[in-house]
């Protein structure tokens, strides 16, 4: 299936309105006039968004190419807009409008033939620059256009595409993977819908959702995002439920594939100021009395600085992609952008444009730079990424933030665990390089192919080794992480396994998803914990983890919690110094991976942590205000407010759509269960619209109150060690923190008198249906829709888990904030209430939805490592042998010990360093680092032949060409030449019975037959000695007494 962006760019550049094709001269410069005066206003707009205290810088998601797109896919809606308002009087009648008086009728009579269409392709013309109109009289088609990609407007200017298919690197922008369709896949182009026909803007083309449809046309305001996160995915205990399966690295990695693959373009404006509060590109969630519970003690109300009374969270929407959410045809409504390639390409290693690949490149002082093909490192410690004024880069951000890190992805500072990801990969592509530099031949096949030219043996060293650092990354999520998050049965029917050659399919469009970007891969925001660890031991499991720990909350977007710089380096050019390595900060990346790899990961359920849901980002937020031109105020925000809101932003339908659409689902309609939504529950606002009020609905916790005679009752169980740990006193105890504050808990000194009056009036009064309370028109109200609540809440009970899908009391508590209307449930609150599928961690929506995107990441990848390398036009580019089978040896165990050179030990004890076997399982197997790499290692000989054969030049490994050439090298008769290689023989055969001494016949030569476990070891070459004692294989160098990979290849 084509993008929808690409379809829509197609229509605009080849519909036409009328046939001649013609426009009249007024009708150019009317367009003309409108581009024009739409561009000046529109420029004038940005600039407020420039402003420091008007965007939240910190959280900048920038890529070069982002920002033009985004900015052009607005201009052209404003573009169009004016013209209409220009025009709207030539569509009127004859006599009617001032703009009508005097007008040619072949201007009015074309342009009311103008389609919407039309107009978006003449404005999309004007728009893209200046222009000379008067040589081309009335043809519009012939209108001149310029191709600065500079220009406001040039940005949506899709023209097509050359492409080389032979290309053996992947375009860095994701361009031309697919030949035929060149912009499948790449960058700043528009997800996909899983669901085309089920886009429910509030409008049918963009405005956000509002509303779900009751029956007899009526519709229902969706809950407060902010309602639902604290009803159904908060923790309330505020406890640790740690997974049993999987590790927090999994976790961390999961991020960092997810940043590898999608990044959503939206600006991240302070949409709750007074200056943008209105702004269409918000869409805030208010915290008001109306759509809320516990305003006053709710923990983001109280938390901003410095007035503690937040109303509000900001919230951008989603920036529209070139062309969309203008027509009024749902098949053109409002797309959003991936600002990243689809693929998984490493590119959050590499970058996703030029300009940021060419910023992350070792290339300063590189006369002094021993290897070639290098990323940048930090100046103050080569083992950290480079921060953004190391590399160039710090123009684009706020001052304060020049010295922050970065990477191929601008989102690696968000927190430490996620910059220490980026940093090992970082490191292991620099050592692969570092390896394939040292292969001598390739050094000497370079020199014979580029001479002296340090540019080009940079760019070969470089891409050879972005190939293989892709593939790995390819080999972890297929291989390791996939399996462990889809379960087995997945993995099969979705043909995700790598334990086979894969083909390439061209018809297969890897375009994201956007209900997988905006809904399935969030799952993983439910296994972040609160706690970070950072582990120093590298010999043993450390089990007691207290020393070691940091809150989440206190580390995001905080620079000076990840900076570790050495002075000394100051100014120093060669990298391999040792002055240039921090010994009392250098570790601190391994140290926070191996916390990782220690802890377990949060359980995959509903629940968030509360750090994400009541204090996300505020750490940051408060720096910055401290700063007055930057902020007047520090927010706090939450993540599955964000969630829920995003998925109304970009017109996602309901959880019961996704139950029942997604391929392969067997999950019934959530309407035939025989629930019915709770009309006792919802009222009536200003303006007709019927909303499910927070008000009256039954509060669970504060319902447990009504167990206790009293306050001081509830006192006394909750000091007591054997009633403190009950259900009841605990959800009461939450109830009283919400209603009558934290002062009123048993290890507070409570007033008494106040607390017990509060639960009286606040808890009891109110919560409680017995008739003296009911006199009260509220409680009343309140208690005829807990009627209904507690009634459906029964015939729940009666239904089979299996047939449901989810859990229960999941289930009641995910339908309760919704009144039980069904259809309502946003997707990302819906699916994380779904039961698990075997082996996976998630429910089968969520895990189906994932499954099928990374089925089309891996088959409609040109260049996946498992497909093959074809020298055919438009087929796979996938890895070779040697370098296949390297990749296919890696594992996240073995890019951790290849990288970890813990301060503990010298480089001779370091084989006593130990990791999981699987880090990402909770209970893997401890080893040592030195058993972990054995299976791993690789011989990077044999791969830069592998390589030097793969780019089709005369490779200087080739030893021979005749027989004489192998014996005058080695001054031996018994050397042939067989593939361009000497090998050593005795005799010429036609059969293996021609040979002696258990010698095979091969292509004419009796030759040494190698052991199985010499093979299987990789001890094959012919200067390496294999012997086999009691089963081991010892491999040594045939012409020295040394031992691979350091053996002498000549006698």
């Amino acid at each position: 299936m084509r993008s929808t962006l690409l379809m829509t760019i197609e229509i605009l550049l080849t519909e036409f309105a009328f046939a001649n094709d013609q426009l009249t001269r007024e009708g150019v410069e009317l367009i003309r006039k409108s581009a024009s005066e739409t561009k000046s206003e529109f420029l004038e707009l940005e600039k407020v968004y420039k402003i420091p205290g008007l965007n939240k810088g910190f959280y900048k998601k920038w890529t070069p190419d982002g920002e033009k797109v985004s900015r052009d896919a607005r201009l052209l809606e404003m573009a169009l807009r004016k013209f209409n308002e220009d025009t709207k009087e030539l569509k009127e009648d004859d006599t009617g409008g001032d703009y009508a008086f005097g007008v040619d009728e072949g201007l009015k009579d074309s342009i009311k033939k103008l389609s919407e269409r039309d107009k978006m392709r003449l404005l999309l013309q004007q728009l893209s620059g200046p222009s000379d109109y008067g040589q081309h009289g009335s043809d519009y088609s012939a209108i001149p256009t310029t191709k600065d990609e500079n220009d406001v407007g040039s940005a949506c200017d899709l023209s097509s595409s050359s492409c080389d298919p032979l290309s053996r690197y992947r375009e860095i922008n994701g361009e031309c993977n697919n030949v035929k369709i060149p912009s499948l896949g790449k960058t700043n182009t528009a997800f996909r819908r899983l669901f085309p026909d089920n886009i429910l803007y509030e409008d049918d083309i963009g405005a956000p959702r509002l509303t779900s449809k009751l029956p007899n046309n009526y519709k229902m305001l969706l809950p407060n995002p902010r309602f639902i996160s604290k009803r159904v995915h908060q923790n309330k205990e505020q406890k640790r439920i740690p997974q049993k399966t999987v590790t927090h690295i999994l976790m961390q990695f999961g991020q960092f594939l997810d940043h590898d693959i999608t990044l959503t373009a939206e600006p991240e404006l302070e949409c709750c100021s007074e200056e943008l509060v209105n702004n269409s590109r918000c869409f805030n969630i208010r915290l008001n009395y109306n759509d809320m519970v516990d305003m006053p003690t709710d923990p983001i109300h109280l938390y901003s600085f410095p007035n503690k009374i937040q109303t509000c969270i900001a919230f951008s929407r989603s920036d529209p992609a070139c062309g969309t959410g203008l027509l009024s045809d749902q098949k053109a409504a409002r797309q959003q952008i991936n600002s990243l390639t689809a693929f998984v390409d490493a590119s959050n290693v590499y970058g996703n444009h030029v300009k940021i690949a060419k910023a992350l490149r070792r290339k300063k002082d590189r006369d002094t730079w021993k290897f070639p093909g290098l990323l940048e490192v930090n100046k103050g410690n080569f083992k950290d990424l480079p921060t953004r004024e190391q590399v160039g880069l710090d123009g684009e951000f706020h001052p304060e933030e020049k010295s922050f890190l970065i990477a191929g992805d601008m989102r690696c500072v968000e927190h430490p665990g996620l910059i220490s990801m980026h940093a090992l990969w970082m490191n292991e592509h620099n050592r692969i390089a570092t390896n394939l530099w040292r292969v001598k031949d390739l050094r000497v096949h370079l020199k014979e192919v580029f001479g002296n030219d340090r540019d080009k043996k940079d760019e070969f060293i470089y891409q050879e080794t972005r190939r293989i650092i892709s593939a790995q990354m390819q080999k972890v999520t297929y291989g390791e992480f996939l399996p462990l998050v889809l379960g087995p049965d997945l993995m099969d029917e979705f043909d995700l396994n790598i334990d086979k050659p894969s083909q390439y399919d061209s018809t297969v469009d890897p375009t994201i998803f956007n209900e997988f970007a905006t809904v399935s891969f969030r799952f993983g925001h439910t296994l972040v914990s609160s706690l970070f660890g950072r582990i120093k031991s590298r010999e043993r499991k450390v089990k007691n983890l207290s020393s070691g720990l940091y809150s989440l909350e206190e580390v995001f977007f905080k620079e000076e919690k990840t900076r570790c710089v050495n002075i000394t380096c100051a100014n120093k050019n060669d990298a391999q110094s040792s002055f240039c390595t921090n010994t009392t900060c250098k570790d601190w990346t391994e140290d926070v991976l191996y916390g990782l790899i220690h802890m377990p990961a949060e359980n995959n359920d509903l629940f968030l942590n509360n750090n994400l849901v009541d204090s996300l980002f505020l750490v940051k937020e408060l720096h910055d205000q401290s700063s007055v031109e930057r902020k007047k105020t520090a927010e706090s925000s939450d993540l599955a407010s964000r969630n829920i809101q995003r998925g109304r932003d970009h017109g996602l339908p309901g959880y019961n759509t996704f139950r029942t659409k997604v391929p392969g689902s067997t999950l019934k309609d959530l309407n035939t269960f025989g629930l019915t939504y709770c009309e006792d529950c919802m009222q009536l606002t200003e303006d007709n619209t019927i909303f499910c009020n927070p008000m009256l609905l039954p509060d669970r916790e504060c319902e447990q109150c009504l167990e206790f005679e009293n306050f001081v009752a509830l006192a006394k169980a909750s000091q007591d060690l054997n009633l403190s740990k009950a259900s009841n006193v605990i959800s009461c105890n939450q109830c009283l923190k919400r209603k009558c504050g934290a002062l009123c808990l048993p290890n507070h000194s409570a007033d008494v008198t106040k607390c017990s009056s509060c639960f009286q009036k606040q808890i009891v009064a109110i919560h409680s249906c017995d008739d003296v309370y009911r006199e009260n028109k509220f409680v009343e109200e309140k208690c005829a829709c807990k009627v209904c609540m507690d009634e459906n809440a029964e015939k729940a009970r009666k239904l089979s888990e299996d047939d449901l899908g989810i859990k229960i009391e999941d289930f009641i508590r995910v339908s309760e904030p919704y009144c039980w209307h069904l259809d309502s449930i946003d997707p990302f609150t819906g699916t994380l209430a779904e039961i698990s599928v075997k082996g996976g961690l998630q429910g089968p929506t969520n895990a189906r939805l994932m499954a099928l995107q990374f089925h089309n990441l891996k088959k409609g990848d040109r260049y996946f490592f498992t497909h093959k390398f074809t020298k055919k036009s438009e087929e796979e580019r996938g890895l070779k042998g040697k370098v296949r089978d390297y990749v296919m040896r890696q594992s996240v165990a073995s890019v951790l010990c290849n990288n970890l050179k813990s301060y503990q030990m010298n480089k001779r004890q370091k084989w006593r360093m130990q990791m999981k076997n699987n880090p990402f399982l909770i209970d893997s197997k401890w080893l040592k680092c030195s058993d972990i790499l054995e299976n791993s290692d690789a011989d990077f000989r044999k791969i830069a032949r592998e390589i030097l054969r793969g780019v089709g030049t005369k490779n200087l490994l080739d030893e021979c060409t005749t027989d004489q050439d192998c014996e005058k090298k080695y001054k031996s008769p018994d050397y042939h030449c067989m593939n361009s290689r000497c090998f050593l023989s005795h005799a010429r055969c036609y059969t293996t019975e021609d040979c002696q001494d258990s010698k095979i016949c091969e292509n004419g030569f009796c030759l040494e037959q190698l052991h199985p476990l010499c093979i299987q070891e990789n001890c094959t070459q012919r200067w390496e000695k294999c012997t086999i004692f009691s089963e081991n294989v010892i491999c040594t160098c045939m012409y020295s007494k040394g031992s691979p990979p350091n053996c002498p290849t000549t006698p």
